[in-house]
């Protein structure tokens, strides 16, 4: 079976411009209005920090788009006109496709190996 991931139907004032998002179209609705919620059985596509939101024309002319940056790579998702355009918030992932500060955290860890390797050196040489 298909794992299913719950979604969000997010408007323009519902994104927070320092967390990241993920978009997918929805494959089925649970429950009743105003109580609904969303899943996909889609893959979720990472899109990286919100950073504008478009909106133009009226009624049944409407319709909007959200614009975000994943490390300098700007990806547009303009609603579709059924409503199945969804979000969901994720965890930021840094230029390599890793968890932001995944990268840092591996360098701390190899420079503290380092000292711990010249501390042990230093006590092996006045051993002998």
């Amino acid at each position: 079976m298909v794992e299913e991931t719950e979604v969000f139907r997010l408007d323009s004032k519902d994104f927070n411009k320092s967390k990241c998002y993920a978009f997918a179209l929805r494959t089925r609705i649970a429950g009743s209005w105003p109580n609904e919620k969303y899943y996909t059985t889609n893959t979720l596509q990472y899109l990286g920090k919100h950073i504008r939101s478009e909106d133009w024309g009226s009624r049944d002319d409407h319709g909007g788009a959200e614009t975000f940056d994943n490390n300098g790579i700007e990806t547009r998702i303009v609603y579709d006109y059924e409503g199945l355009t969804c979000f969901k918030q994720v965890q930021c992932l840094d230029d390599i496709g890793m968890p932001a500060g995944g990268r840092k955290s591996n360098r701390k860890s190899k420079k503290s190996n380092r000292k711990n390797i010249k501390k042990s050196a230093r006590k092996n040489n006045r051993n002998l």
